[in-house]
């Protein structure tokens, strides 16, 4: 061993071959040369196999007995369990983090005794807090002594956040062999770099981050060896072999303290189970009910004025120029027209890239979960996928990790901003666009928002990210949302729903990085990607038209919609009025866009919807109920149907136009160029627009078809009847709120499953309603109670979503 081990315990490690280096501060793998490689290599698995030889025996006879005795125990006798097995166990949750907080904002900076935390990097899920749970203890039992140990290499590797050996020579021409090897001749042998086929050359691993593998899978399996003995203490388990085997148990259930399925939950358990396999469907749902979301919200800007006023106000509030300088003085430039033309332009155009970054990856998620499909019955015998399957995962991939950008440059700027979090940062008087990094921290160190600042600045720092990954920081962030109240009091609604975004682009990174081994062979590649432009030209088409437009009228408080008031004439009047300056703003930004690619919105942007022929519902003038000449239930029925509709492109007489292929038109963008476009009598569709046209249901089909009735108990029913109501003339205006956990009764009691996302995200999945894909929905927060104008807009989206069933 390196004469380094017998340093003072505040410098080293309790890991064998690791040491404290500069930099991120990561423990690092050392060895002296080949020879000593080797040397600890074998060592390393001479001991693993020993001990996992063993495990495998003990619960062959006796893991029946231990979940029945681990049970029964309290939480002190566990945790003298697992103190005699681990001594000096991290006390909490993710140790790795517990000593970020103890850092301060320099986070490079290590105070004397952060090696004392010496596994929180290494070993991060072994602590005192999750293991003392029921069930992880022994979830970690069974897959550890139930599989291989070659199973557990990639997931190993990942949890154990370590630092880069520098090449040394003769040891660069070899790398470590793990994957699939399965004798301790074979297991974590020494191969030459260039040896093998090119997906064999790629699973090996370097021989630094091999040897640390090692190293992790010595320590866990010794332990579970140790929580064995202690557990089974009357046991003679030297002579395993003279004692009869017994049939495996039931598999474990799991039980959330939630009613509802959480991801909370099961990142918990992640870490002790058998690693999972690629879920290419969840994916698809993940991704599809999130784009259906981003159509909503385009749809609902342009139609609502109540709805653009509320986001207006969102964006506002969370632009930088809100933050206080030295005097307390918010940006001299906030309240005036050049402040509303910024945060419209910046809400425009995060509406319109969200939606088309979104329909991108949802289009490559389905083509790859097709491929993969067409090809799986070949991959057992293959040890690569096939070139073009590949090519699809690499883009998919790109393309993911492309979206995971804008939510993280969204809370780069509007997170310090947020109403709650403003207060601890000043901003330089003169900086008209203060970052994150580029504020003054005046908050204290004890409170609340200090915990919360860090976590974010962990988060959106791309060297943090570095040493403790993103997966990892989402989720540390998510559990402090749910356990601590004070905490999570601390994001706005815009942040939440900012990181919800971030966090399931995460989450799908992670999940194709379970692909395990042809995920290490693609992102091991360069991506030559030839249709990536296309995206991108239509997002900077969109930037370039919305920069351009003067959007100076988007002041919310022009757009005052009583929509929840009884009708009168006075409410009839202010909701037609805002219905005619949201018309107003709109055609601005449409006039924009012709200008500049001779084209409107809708028409260039029609391939990224999939109900291209929606109708803009807009108020009926007032009708004097004594002046009418009609009966009264005729009066209430023209009541309730209050509003008329127009498709898109006939309120925009410009909507629908010949063109040329879209490629032609992103690749020579030319806003000076005289417009060149036609506008024949009868307009001609493309073959893309016959079958959108064909997919969409218009209003008068939706009329014709038979609506399914569903029964629901009263609460529910209270919750619905909220969502759908249209005050009419007779009744005082409805100021009710919805409760949240009452919503995600309702939506259970009409068939759907809900699961806790990350942030403040719900997806509901159809379990026993007749439909086919899946839906999101954004909780209220800090506070859970859903507003009227809330629950309208929801009610509007499951109407959309449920109709026709």
């Amino acid at each position: 061993m390196d004469s380094s081990a017998s340093e003072d315990d505040d410098n080293c490690l309790s890991c064998k071959v690791c040491r404290f280096r500069g930099g991120l501060g990561l423990p690092t793998p050392t060895f002296v040369d080949l020879d000593d490689l080797r040397f600890r290599s074998k060592a390393f698995v001479v001991q693993i196999f020993r001990n996992w030889i063993l495990l495998n025996k003990i619960l062959k006879r006796f893991e029946a007995q231990i979940q029945k005795r681990w049970t029964k125990k309290n939480n002190n006798q566990r945790l003298s369990i697992l103190l005699q097995a681990w001594p000096r166990m991290a006390a909490t949750h993710r140790p790795e983090f517990a000593t970020l907080r103890k850092i301060g904002v320099s986070n490079n900076k290590r105070l004397p005794d952060q090696a004392r935390e010496k596994e929180a990097y290494l070993w991060p899920y072994v602590n005192q807090e999750d293991l003392t749970q029921p069930h992880n203890l022994l979830i970690f039992l069974n897959s550890r002594g139930r599989h291989h140990p070659d199973k557990f290499i990639f997931g190993d590797q990942q949890q154990a956040n370590t630092g880069k050996q520098p090449g040394m020579g003769e040891v660069d021409k070899y790398k470590m062999s793990l994957h699939g090897q399965r004798s301790p001749r074979s297991y974590g042998s020494l191969v030459l770099r260039h040896t093998g086929n090119r997906i064999e050359e790629e699973l090996r691993m370097e021989p630094a981050v091999g040897l640390q593998v090692l190293e992790v899978q010595d320590r866990v399996l010794d332990f579970l060896v140790k929580c064995c003995r202690l557990v089974l203490h009357d046991k003679n388990l030297d002579q395993l072999d003279l004692i009869e085997t017994k049939p495996a148990p039931p598999p474990i259930q799991i039980k959330s303290a939630l009613h509802e399925h959480t991801v909370t939950t099961m990142a918990e358990i992640a870490p002790y189970r058998l690693p999972q396999k690629l879920d290419m469907e969840r994916l698809r749902q993940l991704i599809s009910a999130r784009r259906d979301e981003a159509e909503e919200h385009v749809w609902a800007l342009r139609e609502d004025p109540g709805y653009f006023a509320q986001t207006m106000r969102e964006w506002s509030e969370h632009s930088p120029l809100m933050i206080p300088d030295k005097f307390k003085r918010r940006h001299e430039m906030v309240g005036g027209s050049a402040f509303w033309d910024k945060v419209a332009t910046s809400m425009v155009f995060h509406a319109y890239s969200t939606l088309i970054f979104l329909v991108t990856a949802d289009e490559a998620v389905t083509l790859a979960q097709e491929r993969l499909d067409s090809c799986r019955h070949n991959l057992e015998s293959s040890c690569s996928l096939p070139p073009d399957v590949e090519r699809v995962f690499q883009r998919l991939d790109y393309i993911v990790q492309v979206l995971s950008d804008e939510p993280m440059g969204d809370l780069m700027l509007g997170f310090p901003a947020s109403p709650p979090m403003r207060f601890g940062y000043e901003r330089v008087a003169a900086d008209s666009s203060p970052s994150f990094h580029s504020l003054n921290v005046k908050m204290g160190r004890n409170s609340e928002a200090w915990r919360v600042q860090v976590l974010f600045r962990t988060l959106l720092s791309s060297e943090q990210q570095k040493k403790h990954g993103l997966n990892n920081t989402v989720e540390e962030i998510q559990r402090m949302l749910d356990e601590h109240s004070r905490d999570s009091d601390l994001i706005s609604n815009w942040v939440a729903s900012r990181f919800s975004d971030l966090a399931l682009m995460s989450e799908v990174r992670r999940q194709l990085g379970l692909y395990q081994p042809y995920c290490t062979a693609w992102r091991s590649q360069c991506l030559i990607e030839d249709d990536a432009p296309f995206f991108f030209n239509m997002v900077e088409c969109v930037h370039d038209f919305t920069s351009c437009a003067v959007l100076d009228a988007a002041d919310p408080a022009r757009f005052t919609y009583p929509s929840d008031k009884r009708r009168t004439r006075e409410t009839v009047k202010q909701m037609r009025l805002a219905e005619k300056r949201i018309d107003k703003f709109w055609a601005t930004v449409d006039n924009h866009c012709e200008a500049h690619t001779s084209y409107s919105v809708l028409f260039l942007l029609m391939d990224f919807f999939k109900d291209w022929n929606r109708k803009i519902h807009r108020t009926k003038p007032w009708i004097e109920p004594e002046a009418s000449g009609c009966k009264s239930d005729q009066h209430l029925e023209n009541d309730k149907d209050e509003e008329i509709g127009l498709p898109m492109h006939v309120y925009h007489s410009n909507a629908i136009c010949s063109h040329t292929k879209k490629s032609e038109l992103l690749g020579n963008v030319n806003p000076g160029r005289a417009k060149a476009k036609t506008r024949p009598d009868e307009p001609v569709a493309s073959a893309a627009q016959e079958t959108r046209r064909d997919s969409a249901t218009s209003v008068e089909e939706r009329d014709t078809v038979d609506i399914k009735k569903i029964k629901v108990d009263g609460r529910a029913f209270k919750v619905f009847a909220t969502m759908f109501h249209v005050p009419s003339v007779k009744e005082q205006h409805n100021t009710g709120e919805v409760a949240w956990t009452d919503f995600l009764h309702a939506m259970e009691n009409i068939g759907f499953s809900a699961e806790k996302l990350y942030g403040s995200s719900w997806q509901f999945t159809p379990k026993t309603i007749d439909v086919h894909r899946s839906i999101q929905f954004h909780e209220p927060h800090p506070r859970a109670k859903m507003w009227f104008w809330l629950s309208k807009e929801y009610g509007r989206r499951l109407n959309r979503y449920v109709v026709p069933l």
